[in-house]
């Protein structure tokens, strides 16, 4: 890599892209979503529903352990430019909020669950859980089936054929590692394996152990060094859609319909939800992002040695604002990137 000399940095300003819309920090709120979907084998009204159950059946062969599922998306192509190189999207902060449409049904719980805590209690593996309830968790999306981001919509087939199978939906829960592959957890109890939701959902109205009243907002702050986010927040705003799956451990017993007896998991308002929607519940996102040429550290949407001594000064601290690839970690290779995108003054 040949670095250029002080003199040519000084007099370096250099447009990531001519008249770059929407560049520099961009916040956007969203209050309600592009679509939601109650994601679930034997729901067969796809799209239209007015509440999303969450919960599992947990080790039941024949279904995901994760069965019940809620997807929503936001198109953000108007708000924020997509198309961009991924690492011109700086998250600075993410958050979705999903209110309760299951009056006192389900207990708050935000600790994170071992999939121990699932097994029978017979299993040498088995780890008794500390807590009442389970947490509500929200995850990126991955796809089977010839579904892909751009194309999920509301009325997607679950799955492609009969939905008794396990690992077989067209869209699921997923870990995203911070090179975008995927880990499908919906059956993360099968196979034993705990997993990291970008979030958990959170509320300062209900004490940990407490039934949930109806309209209860959960929030859910994107840990954006949790797994992948970062780079898959990043990926979708350059898809122009980010979609996300919200789901619970929560077990319920029965069969189609979300099962029988005196039900223990939570359920979410959807955006057809004419109750939710008067009273500002319907699912939402908040987003703060950097939007421009990957070494421009100030956000004016120029290239500058104000620049490379802002990036030199937040490697030499360890800040994340430093980390150019995605990996929440700053090492000689975010500087070596970032030297060589300083140089291209992208």
């Amino acid at each position: 890599m040949k670095l250029i000399g002080a003199g040519a940095v000084a007099a370096l300003t250099v447009s990531f892209i001519a008249n770059l819309a929407n560049a520099g920090v961009v916040n956007v709120s969203y209050s309600s979503p592009s679509l939601d979907r109650w994601f679930y084998p034997f729901n067969f009204a796809a799209g239209t529903e007015s509440s999303a159950p969450t919960f599992g059946a947990i080790l039941v062969d024949g279904f995901d352990d994760r069965d019940s599922q809620f997807i929503i998306g936001f198109n953000t192509s108007t708000e924020v430019q997509p198309g961009l190189p991924r690492a011109a999207y700086k998250i600075r902060a993410a958050r979705v909020r999903v209110s309760v449409s299951a009056d006192n049904q389900a207990r708050y719980d935000t600790t994170p669950i071992s999939y121990q805590s699932l097994l029978p209690d017979t299993d040498p593996d088995y780890i008794p859980d500390p807590t009442v309830g389970k947490p509500t968790e929200l995850f990126g999306v991955s796809f089977r089936n010839g579904i892909s981001n751009a194309t999920f919509a509301e009325d997607t087939p679950n799955f492609n054929g009969n939905p008794n199978g396990e690992s077989l939906r067209s869209a699921n829960d997923a870990d995203i590692d911070t090179s975008l592959i995927p880990t499908d957890v919906s059956n993360q109890i099968t196979n034993r394996f705990n997993a990291q939701p970008f979030a958990i959902g959170t509320t300062s109205t209900v004490n940990p152990g407490d039934l949930m009243p109806a309209a209860t907002e959960l929030t859910f702050d994107i840990d954006l060094c949790a797994s992948g986010a970062k780079a898959y927040f990043q990926q979708s705003l350059r898809d122009g859609r980010i979609l996300l799956n919200i789901s619970s451990l929560e077990p319920a017993a029965g069969g189609p319909g979300g099962g029988t007896g005196d039900p223990t998991y939570p359920a979410f308002y959807t955006k057809e939800n004419a109750t939710a929607a008067a009273i500002n519940a319907l699912p939402k996102l908040q987003l703060t992002v950097q939007v421009g040429p990957i070494s421009d550290m100030n956000a004016d949407d120029g290239v500058t040695i104000d620049d490379l001594l802002d990036f030199l000064e937040a490697f030499s601290s360890g800040s994340l604002d430093a980390d150019l690839n995605s990996d929440c970690g700053i090492t000689i290779d975010d500087l070596l990137d970032y030297l060589d995108a300083f140089q291209q003054g992208l």
